[in-house]
């Protein structure tokens, strides 16, 4: 406990009953960011404030089309492990990280470097595709700041 914040580890009751990647998100959030290598590759997260939100169980919603679709991709090179990625971890990582780098992604999943390099890769693919796919989203648009966006109107 530092400066009237306890840890979430103090807490296995609350931390058991909010789960694995909300107890993950609360431990980034504590740790603060850290700061890449001058070595990694780092993408900006253009599309963080359009993931706020969102679920990866979102019904008809295209941005969950698109990170369904990147995570069954065979991220491992047809060396016979087509292990799919968690979408779920996916999303936590849109939503909470404004530049995905393996450092930043090793803090908050807390993998290994490249399980992280493989999420980065994987994050670069969706916010490329989200943008392709969404030309338009612009952050300061009225409708976007009230949580309301195109998407929730496209398919209903």
């Amino acid at each position: 406990m530092q400066d009237g914040i306890y840890d979430i580890e103090d807490m296995p009751t609350l931390a058991k009953r909010l789960g694995k990647r909300k107890v993950a998100r609360i431990k980034y959030a504590q740790s603060g960011a850290t700061k890449p290598s001058n070595r990694e590759r780092v993408t900006p997260n253009t599309i963080i404030d359009l993931m706020q939100g969102r679920s990866h169980s979102d019904p008809f919603c295209e941005i969950s089309d698109i990170v369904a679709g990147v995570a069954r991709l065979d991220h491992y090179a047809n060396k016979g492990r087509n292990v799919p990625l968690s979408t779920a971890s996916l999303y936590g990582i849109l939503q909470c990280i404004e530049e995905v780098c393996p450092t930043e992604v090793m803090s908050y999943l807390g993998v290994g470097k490249r399980q992280a390099q493989v999420y980065c890769k994987a994050c670069k693919l969706i916010i490329s595709q989200v943008e392709k796919e969404l030309p338009s989203y612009d952050v300061n648009d009225p409708i976007i700041e009230s949580g309301i966006s195109d998407l929730d109107y496209m398919d209903c």
